[in-house]
């Protein structure tokens, strides 16, 4: 990294949380010196709420990382149109400006925000008198999981797969605030870092999560301490490991972590464990997915692309993820193959069926689980025990005999993750060479690795110029 990283908060934390106005009061100032920000606990609260808010920002989970650019790019969405703003990220034509500053901004996001997570980590070393109770280890752990899952992404956006090489050249991994450019790290090793960061916060989060081993059943009086699903927690971390260790093709160890968390009886199978809140989140959403959406933004799936997706022929009436999901454009006719088209509607909802931005969920540790059995015909019992939840009879149950379970775990991923950003992440991991819905592929492998920034080419530590 080329320059220090200054820590910049939006710290208006209202907006993202419900009740953290009860918790501090804010300086109005969005730069903020340490030794103001740290001199008592509320300010690491207050820091630690700052990274979230970046986190929910459009450049990253509110938007790109979501609903917009990674599924663009997983071919979720008809866009035809070259004068749409993600014409050229759907067709995978990686030098235009528009998917350029995208990546870049990306970038330059990501490694602010895990920036901030150093600073406040710095910042806590031999404080521990500031803080009540166990919320010394729960900020602690808290933030090296998020650093963790910061860098995993980037990772999956910047490296090579596994598949290309465990030692092929990758990102660096930033661990502290200084002026000096951190290295380029291979795959392999910002993969130890990061269970490394995972460990760690277990291990903290373990003694003082309420969402975790340290919980006692009953609601905590400290506001701090609820909505645990809101923020990186106990369970999140162990689904963040699986995701590395299947990533890593460390199957053993991605599956035992998946048995352990599906056999949790308060961790049932559609359970968010983490998800990012925004009042925000229908703005955002509005952008692509209404009739009032400027032309060149506007997103949706074609009548073609929602019975194929979700197999409406077979589970019309039955699979809850159609009516829940997805709404008919009221400008087309749903009847006609040609022009019906569909918006994504998950993020446009109000009360309890606004789930947030959901980033991990125990959907994928059953399609984890799934995917570690030795047997086919054991991973199908994991892929039908989620379409049971989603109200798929067990009269369509697949079976090795009616099916080949890598086509299904496809299909699964593709249904249950529509505007989350996980597919994208699931067919380069597969090392797949023909993307569906993708035309004209010169290079499969060139596509599933976004290029670094100019800048990092230029100025940045790599291991080869």
């Amino acid at each position: 990294m080329k320059k220090i990283l200054i820590l910049s908060l939006l710290i208006s934390c209202s907006q993202f949380f419900m009740s953290c106005e009860n918790w501090f009061d804010v300086n109005p100032k969005s730069q903020v010196k340490n030794d103001i920000l740290f001199e008592n606990e509320n300010g690491y609260k207050t820091a630690l709420f700052g990274i979230y808010t970046t986190m929910a920002t459009p450049a990253l989970y509110g938007q790109e990382l979501t609903m917009s650019l990674l599924d663009v790019l997983a071919q979720y969405y008809t866009i035809n149109d070259n004068y749409h703003n993600f014409y050229n990220a759907s067709i995978y034509n990686y030098e235009a400006s528009t998917v350029k500053s995208k990546f870049d901004a990306i970038w330059k996001t990501m490694y602010k925000t895990i920036m901030n997570c150093n600073n406040l980590l710095e910042n806590m070393e031999g404080r521990q008198e500031l803080f009540s109770g166990h919320n010394y280890e729960l900020i602690r752990g808290e933030t090296l999981g998020l650093r963790a899952y910061l860098h995993f992404d980037l990772l999956r956006m910047f490296a090579p797969s596994f598949t290309v090489g465990a030692n092929a050249a990758a990102i660096p991994h930033v661990d502290r605030v200084t002026r000096t450019p951190f290295p380029q790290l291979t795959n392999m090793a910002v993969t130890e870092k990061i269970l490394q960061d995972c460990e760690e916060a277990l291990s903290l989060l373990e003694v003082s999560d309420p969402f975790g081993p340290a919980a006692d059943n009953t609601e905590p009086e400290d506001e701090f301490l609820r909505n645990r699903e809101e923020r990186m927690n106990y369970y999140a971390v162990k689904a963040l490991m699986a995701r590395v260790y299947l990533w890593a093709g460390q199957t053993p160890k991605a599956g035992n972590i998946a048995n352990e968390l599906i056999a949790h009886p308060l961790l049932g199978t559609n359970r968010i464990l983490f998800r990012l809140y925004s009042d925000k989140i229908t703005t955002m959403s509005d952008d692509y997915f209404t009739v009032n959406s400027e032309n060149n933004l506007q997103l949706s799936l074609s009548q073609n692309q929602r019975k194929e997706f979700y197999e409406t022929e077979k589970y019309e009436s039955s699979d809850n993820r159609i009516p829940s999901w997805l709404i008919l454009n009221p400008n087309t006719i749903e009847s006609d193959a040609n022009t019906g088209r569909y918006f994504v509607s998950k993020y446009n909802q109000n009360g309890p069926m606004n789930q947030g931005i959901p980033l991990l969920r125990m959907t994928e540790i059953q399609y984890i689980c799934a995917e570690c059995q030795a047997e086919p015909a054991k991973g199908l019992d994991y892929l039908n025990t989620v379409r049971h939840e989603y109200g798929i009879p067990a009269a369509f149950d697949l079976t090795k005999e009616n099916c080949v379970f890598e086509e299904e775990l496809f299909k699964e991923y593709r249904k249950s993750f529509l505007a989350e950003g996980q597919l994208f992440f699931f067919l380069k991991r597969k090392d797949y060479t023909d993307i569906p819905g993708a035309l004209n592929i010169e290079n499969p492998r060139k596509i599933f690795c976004f290029p670094l920034p100019d800048d990092e080419k230029e100025f940045g530590n790599l291991i080869t110029k």
